[in-house]
């Protein structure tokens, strides 16, 4: 006859082990996962950053462009641009 607590507690120390062994492979899983998260996180970022730094360098060149269109205005009203005025 084949001792029931033995099997049992065999059985038992097997599940623990396989247990284990598949909460190891889970941890490693989320570990990656949360590497790959954060690194597209990062370059999510990265991008974000390259964006506005674009959108600044288009806003500065408009309101130049702008302030120009203004100076060349007000030149013209009081009188045409300076060339004109020399000749």
């Amino acid at each position: 006859m084949i001792n029931r607590v033995d099997s049992k507690s065999r059985l038992g120390n097997f599940l623990k082990k396989y247990i284990k062994i598949l909460f190891e492979k889970n941890e490693k899983i989320e570990k990656n996962d949360k590497i790959k998260k954060n690194k597209n996180m990062a370059i999510e970022k990265i991008e974000k950053k390259i964006k506005r730094e674009k959108n600044e360098n288009n806003k500065k060149k408009e309101t130049i462009y702008k302030k120009r269109k203004k100076i060349k205005k007000v030149k013209w009203k009081m009188g045409g641009i300076k060339k004109n005025e020399e000749e």
